[in-house]
C-alpha cells in the first residue's frame, strides 16, 4: 500500500510541475530578452546576446521535454520519477543561468540595470515558490539560487544603493524560502488528503460492490437451493431467447414437477423436505453448463437448454428423470421422489418467455394427469385447448350483456312422498349455439376472477325468480364458489340481494363444495356462522369426494350434506357402503342428507331404504327452464310439499 501511495504521489508531483511549465518558460524567455536587449551593452567578454541565445535554447529544450513528459505521463504514470529528474535538471540550469547573468554582468551595470535584475529574479523566485510547491526541494533550491548569491554580492558593495538592494533581496529571499516551505507543505498535505480520499472511495466502492452482489444474490437467487428465482429466470430466459432468435437456433423450456414431495413434507417434516429440494437442485446443476436452471416455486423447477433434435432432447430428459428418481439419503432416511416434465420448444411453440413457461407447465400437468414420471411434450391438442380457453375467457366477460347465460332449475323431492321441496339453480351458457357446461367455464371464471360477477348475477336472478314466481314454501338452492366465499364483502352482498328481492333468508340454501372446507379452516367457520345467523341454510355439496375432518364438520354451521352422484351410480359396489357411512355421520351431527344423480327407480328405492331424506336426479326431472319448471310444478302429481329442514 505504501509503495502504491508513493508511486501515486510521484505521479501527481510530476503532473503538477509540468502543468505549469509552459507559462513559466514563456515568462523566463520574455524576461531574459528584456534584460539582454533592454539596456546598453557592457564591455564584458561574453555579450548579453550570447547569454540570451543560451537561455532561449535552454527554454526551447525544456519546452520539448515538457511536451514529451506530459504526454508520456498520461500513458505511463510509473515514469514519474524520471520525469521529475528531467524537470529538476532543466529548472536548476535555468536558475543557474539567471544567477550567472546577475553575477557576471554586475560589474559596470547602471542602477536601473541592477534594480531591474533584482526585481526580475525576485519575481521569478516568487513565482517559483508557488508554481514549484509540489516539490519542496526544487522550490527552495530555485529561490535560493536566484536570489541569495546576487543579494549577498550587492550586500557586500560599498555603494549605499547596492547595499540596500542586496539587503532587500536577501530579506525577500528569506521570506520566499519560508513561503515556499509552507506552500510545499500545504501541497504535500493536499496530495496526501487526495489519495486518502481516493483510498476511502475505493474501499467504499468495494463495499458497495460487495453489498450489490449480496443484494443481487438475495433478489435473484432462491435462498434454499441457490438456483435462480422466478424473476431472475424469466429475465435470463428472455435474454436467451433473443440470443437464439438472432442465431436462429432452437431452445427447449422444461417444467419439472416433483412427484411424492408433498408426502415427504407431510409425513417427515419440512426440514427433510428442504434437504430433498437442495439435493434435487444439486442434481439439476450436474447437467451440462449450457442449461439454465431456476426454482419456480415449491417443488417446481424450470430449465432452459439448447437442443439439436427431439430424440436428443428426449434422451436428456430421460437421464434427468432417472437421476431424480434415485433415492436421497437424508438424516437416516431414504427419500424417494419422482419427476414429471413438461416441455415447450422455441420457436415451434412460442417466442416469449412467459408463454413458453406456461405451455411447458400445461404439458407437465397434462402428462401428470395421464402418466406421471415421464416427459410430456406440448402438442397441437394442448394448443387447441389453450385457444379454446382463451376464447371462452374473452367471451365470458360479455356473456351477461349478450344474454348468453341462463338459469335452469332442477327439483329436489322428499324421499318419503316424492314431492318437490325445493329447486337447485343451475347456470348454463349458450355460446354460438353450443352449450358450454359448468365443468368447463366455472373453473375458467374462478381463475380469472369473473366468478364473483357471475355468482352475484346468479344470486340476483334466482332470488328474484324464486320470490316472484315460485310457491312461497319452496326452497332455493344456489351453488357458491370458493372465490365468492373468500370475498370479504360476500355476506354484505348477499344481504343486499335478499333485501332487494324480498326472498326470506330461510328459503335460500347455499351449496358449498367439500373442497372449500380445506381452503381456510379459520375464516370459513366464522363466515358460515354469519350466514347461518342471517337465517340461510348451508349444504355441503359433493360430500365424500374432497376433504373434511370430523372435528371441522362438528364446528361448522351446516344443515345438509349432498352425496355425490358418483356414489349413487356405484351403489351396486362400494357406493352403498359409503352412503351408509355418510348417513351415520350426518345422523350423528344432526344433518339432513340429499342424494343427487338419481336416474332409476332402483336407485331411488335403495336410497329410501338407507334413510336418505331428499332425492335429486333425472329420474324425477331434468334441469328445466323457468316456464318448463312452472308447468312441472303445476302438475297435480308434483304438488310441492315442504318438510322442515331443521
Amino acid at each position: 500500500m505504501d509503495q502504491d501511495y508513493s508511486a501515486l504521489r510521484q505521479r501527481d508531483i510530476a503532473q503538477l510541475l509540468y502543468a505549469n511549465s509552459y507559462p513559466g518558460l514563456f515568462i523566463s524567455s520574455l524576461a531574459s530578452w528584456v534584460l539582454a536587449f533592454g539596456f546598453p551593452p557592457q564591455s564584458v567578454p561574453l555579450s548579453k546576446a550570447q547569454w540570451w541565445y543560451l537561455m532561449f535554447g535552454l527554454m526551447a529544450l525544456r519546452l520539448l521535454i515538457s511536451h514529451y513528459w506530459k504526454r508520456r505521463l498520461q500513458q505511463e504514470p510509473s515514469c514519474a520519477p524520471c520525469a521529475i529528474r528531467h524537470f529538476a535538471i532543466g529548472l536548476l540550469l535555468t536558475a543557474l543561468m539567471w544567477s550567472f547573468f546577475c553575477l557576471y554582468y554586475y560589474q559596470g551595470a547602471s542602477l536601473p540595470q541592477l534594480t531591474s535584475s533584482i526585481i526580475v529574479v525576485a519575481a521569478m523566485a516568487g513565482g517559483g515558490a508557488n508554481v514549484l510547491s509540489g516539490h519542496c526541494g526544487l522550490s527552495l533550491a530555485y529561490c535560493f539560487i536566484l536570489l541569495c548569491p546576487y543579494s549577498l554580492l550587492l550586500l557586500g558593495s560599498a555603494l549605499p544603493h547596492e547595499h540596500l538592494l542586496g539587503g532587500l533581496g536577501l530579506f525577500f529571499c528569506g521570506i520566499l524560502l519560508y513561503t515556499a516551505k509552507q506552500s510545499a507543505d500545504f501541497t504535500r498535505d493536499a496530495i496526501a488528503l487526495k489519495h486518502q480520499h481516493e483510498r476511502l472511495l475505493v474501499e467504499l466502492e468495494e463495499k458497495v460492490a460487495n453489498r450489490t452482489r449480496e443484494i443481487y444474490l438475495l433478489s435473484n437467487r432462491d435462498p434454499l437451493t441457490g438456483l435462480l428465482n422466478r424473476g431472475a429466470f424469466l429475465e435470463s430466459l428472455r435474454a436467451l431467447l433473443q440470443w437464439h432468435n438472432v442465431r436462429q437456433t432452437a431452445l427447449a423450456v422444461l417444467f419439472v414437477d416433483l412427484d411424492g414431495f408433498k408426502k415427504i413434507n407431510d409425513t417427515l417434516g419440512h426440514d427433510l423436505g428442504d434437504l430433498a429440494l437442495q439435493e434435487v437442485a444439486k442434481r439439476l446443476r450436474e447437467q451440462t453448463d449450457s442449461v439454465q436452471i431456476g426454482r419456480w416455486g415449491g417443488d417446481e423447477f424450470i430449465l432452459a437448454l439448447p437442443y439439436t433434435s427431439l430424440p436428443a432432447l428426449k434422451q436428456f430428459v430421460a437421464r434427468l428423470i432417472a437421476r431424480l428418481n434415485e433415492p436421497i439419503a437424508a438424516q437416516g432416511h431414504s427419500l424417494t421422489l419422482g419427476a414429471t416434465v413438461g416441455t415447450a420448444l422455441f420457436p415451434d411453440h412460442g417466442v416469449t418467455a412467459q408463454g413458453l413457461i406456461q405451455l411447458a407447465d400445461m404439458a407437465m400437468y397434462e402428462q401428470k394427469r395421464q402418466a406421471p414420471g415421464q416427459l410430456g411434450l406440448f402438442n397441437d391438442v394442448l394448443a387447441e385447448q389453450i385457444r379454446r380457453e382463451h376464447k371462452l375467457r374473452s367471451r365470458l366477460e360479455e356473456a351477461v350483456a349478450r344474454r348468453e347465460l341462463l338459469l335452469s332449475y332442477q327439483p329436489l323431492v322428499t324421499a318419503s312422498s316424492e314431492r318437490v321441496m325445493g329447486v337447485e339453480a343451475l347456470l348454463r351458457w349458450q355460446l354460438d349455439g353450443e352449450e358450454i357446461t359448468p365443468d368447463v367455464f366455472i373453473p375458467l371464471a374462478e381463475q380469472s376472477g369473473q366468478i364473483r360477477g357471475l355468482g352475484h348475477w346468479v344470486l340476483q336472478q334466482a332470488c328474484h325468480f324464486a320470490q316472484h314466481h315460485l310457491p312461497s314454501d319452496l326452497a332455493l338452492c344456489v351453488n357458491v364458489s370458493v372465490v365468492q366465499m373468500e370475498d370479504v364483502a360476500f355476506v354484505d352482498l348477499l344481504t343486499q340481494i335478499l333485501a332487494d328481492s324480498g326472498l326470506p333468508p330461510a328459503r335460500l340454501h347455499l351449496e358449498i363444495t367439500e373442497s372449500l372446507l380445506a381452503s381456510d379452516p379459520e375464516l370459513l367457520p366464522q363466515k358460515l356462522r354469519q350466514l347461518h345467523d342471517l337465517g340461510l341454510r348451508i349444504c355441503i355439496d359433493d360430500f365424500g369426494t374432497g376433504y373434511s375432518s370430523l372435528s371441522m364438520m362438528q364446528d361448522l354451521a351446516v344443515d345438509l350434506v349432498k352425496i355425490d352422484r358418483s356414489f349413487v351410480g356405484n351403489m351396486e359396489s362400494s357406493g352403498r357402503v359409503i352412503i351408509k357411512a355418510v348417513m351415520q355421520m350426518a345422523d350423528s351431527f344432526g344433518h339432513l342428507v340429499v342424494a343427487e344423480g338419481v336416474e332409476s327407480s332402483t336407485q331411488a328405492q335403495a336410497l329410501k331404504a338407507l334413510g336418505v331424506h331428499y332425492l335429486q336426479g333425472f329420474y324425477y326431472a331434468q334441469p328445466l327452464g323457468e316456464h318448463s319448471l312452472l308447468e312441472y310444478l303445476a302438475r297435480p302429481a308434483a304438488e310441492p310439499v315442504i318438510t322442515p329442514l331443521d
